[in-house]
C-alpha cells in the first residue's frame, strides 16, 4: 500500500506532457497488481509456515501420547507379571515344602503336592506367554495365544488352586450377573489373587472373597485370620507394601476406592470398590 500512494505521488509530480492519463491509470493497475500479487505471496508463505508448525507440533503431540501408552501398557505387563509370578511362586513354595516334609511318612500327599506344583508352574508359563506375546508358531494349536485374561468367572478356579496349597478360602460372589467391563473383571481376579498370595506368604490359614456386584459397581474384600509375623505387620499395617501399592493403583485407575490393613480382632483385610459403566471398554 505504501508503494502505491508513492507511485501516486510521484505521477502527480510529473509535467502534464510527460504524465498522460493513460500513464497514470497504467501504472497504478500495474502496481496495484505487483502489491496484490506480493500481499497474497506473503500471506501463503504465512499460512504455509503455520500449517508446518502445527504439523510439528501434532507429530510432537502424537509422539508423546504413543510413549504415554506405550509406558502405561508396559506398566500393566508389570503388574500381571508381578501377579502371576507371585502367586503361582507362593503356591509352589509352599506345596515344595508340604511335599518334601510328607515325602517319606504320606508318599500319597507327597504325590499331590507334586501335582499341584506342576499344575500351577503350567499355568503360571501359559500366562506368562500370552502377556509377553512369545508363543511360537507350532504353540499357536493350544490356543493359549487367545486365551482371554482371567477374570471374575475364574475365581472359583482360582480358589481352587489356593485350597490345594493348604489355605482354607471361602468364596462368596455375590449379586446377579452384569455386563462388567473387561478392565474391570480382569482387575478383580487379580486383587483376589494378590490378596490370597499374601495371606499365603505370611501364614494365614483361613481366608475369606466376598465379591458383591451390582449394575454401576463393583465391591471386593478379603479377610484372613492372621498368623503374620510381626515385622510384616509393622510394614503393612497402613497398606504400603509392594503387592498393597499395586492393587492401590489398579483401583485407582478405574476412580475406585482402596483400604487395606490389620483388622482390630486379628488378621487382615483388604477391600476394594470399582465403578463401572456396564457395557464400556
Amino acid at each position: 500500500m505504501a508503494c502505491l500512494v508513492a507511485f501516486s505521488v510521484a505521477l502527480a509530480l510529473q509535467p502534464s506532457g510527460v504524465a498522460t492519463r493513460t500513464t497514470w491509470i497504467s501504472t497504478l493497475l500495474l502496481t496495484a497488481v505487483a502489491w496484490l500479487a506480493a500481499d497474497n505471496l506473503r500471506t501463503r508463505r504465512q499460512r504455509w509456515s503455520a500449517l508446518r508448525e502445527r504439523a510439528l507440533r501434532l507429530e510432537t503431540e502424537r509422539e508423546v501420547e504413543a510413549r504415554r501408552a506405550v509406558e502405561s501398557e508396559r506398566l500393566r505387563i508389570a503388574r500381571e507379571l508381578h501377579d502371576v509370578v507371585a502367586h503361582s511362586m507362593s503356591v509352589i513354595a509352599v506345596q515344595s515344602a508340604v511335599g518334601h516334609h510328607v515325602i517319606d511318612t504320606n508318599p500319597e500327599e507327597a504325590r499331590r503336592a507334586l501335582a499341584a506344583v506342576e499344575t500351577t508352574s503350567r499355568a503360571a508359563l501359559v500366562e506368562l506367554r500370552r502377556m509377553l506375546g512369545v508363543l511360537r508358531e507350532d504353540d499357536d494349536r493350544d490356543g493359549a495365544k487367545l486365551m482371554p485374561a482371567p477374570g471374575l468367572a475364574d475365581l472359583p478356579r482360582l480358589v481352587a488352586g489356593v485350597r490345594e496349597a493348604g489355605l482354607a478360602v471361602d468364596l462368596d460372589i455375590q449379586g446377579a450377573p452384569a455386563d462388567i467391563p473387561l478392565g474391570v473383571d480382569s482387575s478383580t481376579y487379580r486383587l483376589v489373587q494378590e490378596a490370597l498370595t499374601n495371606v499365603l506368604k505370611h501364614g494365614g490359614s483361613i481366608a475369606t472373597v466376598t465379591v458383591r456386584r451390582t449394575a454401576s459397581d463393583l465391591s471386593i474384600e478379603v479377610v484372613d485370620d492372621g498368623g503374620r509375623s510381626p515385622d510384616m505387620n509393622a510394614l503393612s499395617a497402613d497398606g504400603s507394601g509392594h503387592g498393597i501399592i499395586g492393587m492401590r493403583e489398579r483401583v485407582a485407575v478405574f476412580g475406585g476406592e482402596f483400604t487395606a490393613g490389620q483388622r482390630p480382632g486379628g488378621g487382615y483385610r483388604v477391600a476394594a470398590r470399582i465403578p463401572y459403566v456396564a457395557g464400556s471398554a
